[in-house]
């Protein structure tokens, strides 16, 4: 079944991008809750996801009573960044409200890999949402 964010496949648009810190410098994914430390991902807005919240129990060991929140952003999707001759995929990891469709809130490697200037606050790039079929570490 296709979710919310299919509309929003491959389609390259002027957008913008932040950073956030990591909670005691770690993250378990979010919303997505994979439950794996990927140093470079992003938290994308609500237009993306759909608008009915259903959280699963996770079949992970990594938390107890992990749950994770059951959406098609959460499957195979990725975001690609394109910003001074730099490109970027990472996973989605997270919904941050106030974000529009091409505003992101990116961890900050994927920041400081992106931009040297930890204070230069929102950066223009190109952001397109694609399928990503296999993450690195």
């Amino acid at each position: 079944m296709p979710g919310v964010v299919d509309q929003w496949l491959n389609k390259p648009k002027t957008g913008r991008f932040v950073w956030h810190a990591l909670t005691n410098a770690h993250s378990y994914g979010g919303e997505c809750g994979l439950g794996i430390q990927y140093p470079y991902h992003a938290c994308v807005g609500r237009d993306l996801w759909s608008p009915v919240k259903k959280w699963v129990r996770s079949c992970l060991t990594d938390i107890p009573n992990h749950y994770i929140r059951n959406d098609q952003v959460c499957v195979n999707k990725c975001v690609k960044i394109e910003y001074k001759n730099k490109t970027l995929i990472m996973p989605i990891m997270d919904e941050t409200d106030y974000l529009k469709p091409y505003e992101l809130d990116i961890s900050e490697p994927a920041f400081k890999y992106l931009e040297m200037n930890p204070n230069a606050g929102w950066c223009t790039a190109t952001v397109t949402y694609i399928r990503c079929e296999k993450l690195g570490n």
